[in-house]
């Protein structure tokens, strides 16, 4: 499931009509490990909100998933 979202996340609109893929190759996988990690320390699915700037990511919020 937390693939899913990061894939989805991915994705931007741009200009209101294409989809681009903003990340590639190991920032992708750099991005799971962390989702992962966030993840494991809880011991339940999370839902996670994050921003990449300046070649950082940041965990801007991580919650609980209450539905699948």
């Amino acid at each position: 499931m937390i693939f899913v979202k990061i894939i989805k996340r991915l994705l931007r609109d741009f200009c209101g009509k294409k989809w681009r893929q903003i990340l590639f190759g190991k920032r992708i996988i750099e991005l799971a490990k962390i989702c992962a990690d966030i993840e494991k320390h809880y011991r339940k699915p999370r839902d996670i909100e994050w921003a990449f700037a300046k070649g950082k990511f940041y965990i801007v919020q991580s919650r609980p998933i209450t539905t699948l």
